[in-house]
């Protein structure tokens, strides 16, 4: 708990310094304006705390779900979250930023603790040291700044480690499908956590009929979060796939054909798109404004390169067990694969701090260089999450 602490406050300090400096002394951006969907604070660091999909949270918090087939609406933006705020709201009577910022905050501070528990459990042998460094990873990892924004990432964080402490400590099947039904709740990309399920299922009854017929018991309940959220939306707007087909208003470029997204997705063209000047992916296209050095859409490929590294890493040296491995995959390949092409590898970054296996590959490789290289690589990344609070606060699109 004390590793969880200085690793929550020490955090959250290098983001509020670097939104202190990016609100005085960085010129303000002239590029796109993050959308205003409720009145604002009047606080500078609230408010840019509040940018971006935390306007689209709160217009929830404050108005309800709409959709409208015609323009961007915020079904797109699932429940588990909004619902904490509200409830929240409700009992307190405070005002709703602050409620999502500490909301936020909360289940990142719980999230350094599971992560740090889980980690000290799968490597007994080289605890508390390696577990101290998984955390601090995960603490100074540059796009965890969104854990600390009205976005739902530390919401689904916290329920995915969770979900895979639950396996490891073997609870009960109910209890693991629960935790997993909150995850689909949270982020349609939960569904990832499904196949992770059926795999420890197996492991746990490797025979055909207990794993099928456990696999049937508890599925629907692992997907209960997101069955209610479609069953909602089909009684609300008579469209149980609402949130799927208002992310087509999200889209940077144009439609293509099923054949020539699955051509670009094998070869990469994704990634490497987004450094080509004539092609329009290109990154200063998509985020107007900051330096390559220091520019997230330009940085979105490498995340995403580095995630891949981390796992296949891990996974070779033994690092990563088949569910954490499984996971990883799946929670890197799911949003590439569904969102890559389309929006030219935007928030891949996000994307990848939820992947939570690569802090483990991360503890294990700092543990292991000499000390010098180890805090470099610290102080890059602490670095970068100072320059993306600058940015943000500035009112650069940081996506």
């Amino acid at each position: 708990m004390h590793a969880a602490i200085w690793a929550f406050f020490a955090g959250l300090a290098i983001v509020v310094l670097g939104i202190s400096f990016g609100l005085f002394v960085m010129p303000i951006s002239d590029g796109p304006r993050s959308p205003s969907h409720v009145p604002a604070s009047g606080n500078g660091l609230m408010d840019t705390l509040t940018r971006w999909d935390g306007q689209w949270y709160l217009e929830i918090v404050e108005q309800g779900y709409t959709y409208r087939p015609d323009r961007r609406s915020n079904v797109a933006f699932f429940p588990a979250y909004p619902m904490c705020i509200t409830a929240i709201c409700r009992l307190t009577g405070a005002p709703p930023c602050f409620v999502a910022i500490s909301v936020s905050l909360a289940f990142l501070f719980a999230s350094m603790a599971v992560l740090h528990y889980y980690a000290r459990k799968r490597f007994p042998a080289a605890a508390p040291k390696l577990a101290g460094l998984v955390l601090l990873s995960m603490t100074v990892f540059p796009t965890t700044i969104f854990f600390r924004m009205t976005y739902a990432e530390s919401c689904f964080f916290f329920v995915t480690v969770s979900a895979l402490l639950a396996m490891e400590c073997r609870w009960p099947l109910s209890v693991v499908a629960a935790i997993i039904a909150l995850a689909t709740a949270s982020r349609p990309v939960g569904v990832a956590l499904i196949p992770v399920f059926w795999l420890h299922v197996w492991q746990r009854f490797p025979n055909w009929r207990g794993a099928v017929l456990r696999w049937i018991a508890f599925t629907p309940i692992a997907l209960a979060g997101l069955i209610a959220y479609m069953g909602y939306q089909y009684s609300a707007f008579g469209d149980a796939l609402a949130f799927a087909k208002t992310q087509e208003h999200w889209r940077k470029i144009g439609h293509s054909s099923t054949g020539e997204e699955l051509l670009a997705l094998l070869s990469h063209e994704p990634i490497w798109s987004v450094y080509l000047s004539d092609s329009r992916a290109y990154w200063r296209r998509l985020e107007p404004g900051p330096s390559a050095a220091t520019n997230l859409a330009f940085a979105n490929p490498i995340y995403f390169l580095l995630a891949i590294t981390l796992v296949m890493l891990g996974a070779w040296k033994g690092w990563l067990n088949s569910r954490e491995t499984l996971l990883a995959a799946l929670l890197i390949f799911i949003p590439y694969i569904m969102r890559g092409h389309e929006m030219c590898m935007l928030s891949q970054g996000r994307f990848m701090a939820v992947v939570f296996p690569i802090y483990l590959v991360m503890g294990q490789v700092l543990s292991r260089i000499p000390s010098p290289y180890a805090a470099m690589v610290v102080g890059l990344f602490v670095f970068y999450l100072a320059i993306y609070s600058m940015h943000v606060a500035a009112g650069y699109p940081l996506i």
